[in-house]
């Protein structure tokens, strides 16, 4: 169990949503991450929620976005590695293609994949679960830099798959929460 921001959490305890509301919006998503303070609040009452988890992925030209997977195949109407695709090419697609809850109703509504700093932005009383999917440097670098900026750092629960970005993670953010990785 560890301290964040006044808060003490231990899995059991800590409700999150993972990938935003995903449940009922498209995950990581627009929809399921904005706007926090609208949608949340009555969550945060209703669900005693005190975190969302979030997936971070940097694209070709430096950009942190909120993603699961790797490709924009799953989820979006679009096709490609995110690293090899610049932020403007991966907003032209719609992130609630895929999304099926009753049908696909969220095709077409122009929901796009939003920036980590855009997340920070909009949400400077919520808790955050982060895992880097890339191991890269450039990317743990620049969530670092955006964690700083908003002060996030006790925040935080922020780790990677990956030892060595977690080593990194550790040295760069020491006030967050961290998880471990396998050696």
């Amino acid at each position: 169990m560890k301290s964040l921001g006044g808060k003490r959490f231990t899995y059991d305890f800590a409700f999150q949503k993972r990938k935003g509301y995903s449940s009922n919006r498209p995950p990581h998503m627009y929809e399921a991450l904005k706007p926090l303070p609208e949608m949340f609040q009555p969550l945060k009452g209703k669900y005693n929620l005190d975190m969302i988890e979030l997936d971070l992925q940097f694209t070709k030209d430096g950009k942190v976005i909120v993603l699961h997977d790797d490709s924009l195949d799953r989820t979006t109407d679009g096709k490609g590695l995110v690293s090899n695709l610049n932020y403007t090419e991966i907003q032209k697609y719609d992130a609630g293609y895929n999304f099926y809850n009753k049908g696909f109703i969220y095709r077409g509504k122009n929901i796009k994949i939003p920036l980590f700093e855009e997340v920070l932005k909009i949400n400077p009383n919520i808790y955050l679960n982060i895992e880097l999917k890339q191991n890269s440097r450039l990317l743990l670098y620049e969530v670092v830099k955006l964690i700083n900026k908003y002060n996030f750092e006790k925040q935080v629960i922020i780790g990677s798959g990956k030892y060595y970005q977690n080593y990194m993670i550790r040295k760069l953010l020491p006030n967050a929460c961290h998880y471990l990785s396998r050696l």
